[in-house]
């Protein structure tokens, strides 16, 4: 019995460290991404093509395009231009709640997001990060994935004393199957005012949803 309890005690120990390497992989990950000014990825979905994200943490703003849509935020302002309609869609997204407000919450691993190690090879690791449900609605349209389809962001990281690299980072459906494939994540060291202007033109259809 007594050695049964030690055990036990030495399973919840061992958890436990799993779960606190978890998070400071999570940590460490969220730091290296969030030190540079902004980021840019790309990624390319089966039967939709490439999609181009970028993102400026300061000003909190976010560009996403595929060659169907077109997605602008200056935190406070959403437009959603669809390109095969030539329909426009204008919202509010400041004091909404909403995380186009914020798009650097899609890399606040530790913050926004259940992180768990799934695999580990030397000093190489697979982390498991599945979003809360406030962040969903963004990691989708960033990856391409139909609403409620993203439910895990897998990154393959490697440390090396201090250091730490997304190596290989992937978006995974309900049903573990990859959504994406060659999703990169660079980091933007000059930001481009103009990459988050957007340019409205009388032959777009407006659909206004702002009080």
């Amino acid at each position: 019995m007594l050695y049964f309890a030690a055990g036990l005690l030495l399973f919840g120990a061992l958890s436990a460290r799993a779960q606190e390497s978890a998070i400071a992989l999570a940590q460490r990950a969220e730091a290296s991404v969030l030190r540079s000014p902004g980021v840019s990825m790309t990624v390319r979905v089966p039967q939709q093509g490439s999609i181009s994200v970028k993102i400026d943490f300061h000003a909190k703003r976010i560009r996403i395009e595929s060659p169907s849509n077109l997605i602008i935020s200056d935190g406070s302002t959403l437009w959603n231009l669809s390109k095969s309609t030539n329909r426009l869609t204008i919202d509010n997204v400041a004091k909404t709640g909403s995380p186009f407000a914020d798009p650097a919450m899609v890399f606040q691993f530790a913050e926004h997001y259940a992180a768990q190690v799934s695999h580990r090879a030397g000093q190489t690791y697979t982390l498991d990060l599945t979003p809360d449900g406030h962040l969903s609605a963004l990691l989708n349209a960033a990856s391409g994935s139909a609403p409620g389809g993203a439910q895990k962001l897998q990154l393959t990281l490697r440390t090396n004393g201090k250091s730490i690299k997304i190596v290989k980072a992937q978006v995974m459906s309900s049903r573990g199957v990859q959504q994406t494939s060659s999703l990169t994540i660079k980091p933007i060291n000059k930001i481009r005012s103009d990459d988050f202007l957007f340019k409205q033109n009388a032959s777009m259809k407006v659909i206004d949803l702002r009080e």
